[in-house]
């Protein structure tokens, strides 16, 4: 099961007990993190940090857990290494291709394919087991991240 996107970590709990209640498969957490620019820091919306959502969520029963969508893969870096300092359970990060750009009619994301895969091997360093990608990202997003997860196997 996958609890996804989650914003408060309280509803993230209760979504993680729910889905361990009906069933023994395993449960998948990534909540939402938004960048502090003020403290240089990344904090759920009621102030939480990565580290202290990891151990949470995983006291509630989740067998993964991470981030997804935010502002980029730069942020998920420094979010995945504050999670893996606070637990050895797998971490999962599929950021967005950075932040949205409006004009007119037309929405495009801050980083192309091979910028946003060029942040990977940072991610998959601090500690990522699942990488992918949220909002902006495409195909040709997913098909170059997934190349340097298969260049880092074949090390």
């Amino acid at each position: 099961f996958a609890v996804e996107t989650m914003m408060f970590p309280q509803e993230a709990v209760a979504a993680i007990r729910a889905c361990k209640a009906a069933t023994d498969r395993p449960v998948m957490a990534t909540m939402f993190f938004q960048y502090e620019e003020l403290h240089d820091r990344d904090r759920t919306m009621w102030g939480e940090s990565p580290a202290d959502v990891a151990r949470n969520l995983v006291a509630a029963g989740a067998d993964i857990v991470g981030m997804n969508c935010g502002r980029g893969p730069d942020r998920a870096i420094s979010i995945i290494r504050e999670m893996r300092a606070a637990t050895s359970v797998p971490l999962v990060a599929y950021p967005n291709a950075g932040l949205p750009i409006t004009s007119g009619d037309r929405t495009t994301y801050e980083l192309g394919p091979e910028a946003m895969a060029k942040e990977y091997p940072a991610l998959l360093d601090a500690g990522c087991s699942i990488v992918g990608g949220c909002c902006g990202s495409g195909p040709e997003h997913v098909r170059l991240i997934a190349e340097v997860v298969r260049s880092r196997r074949q090390r």
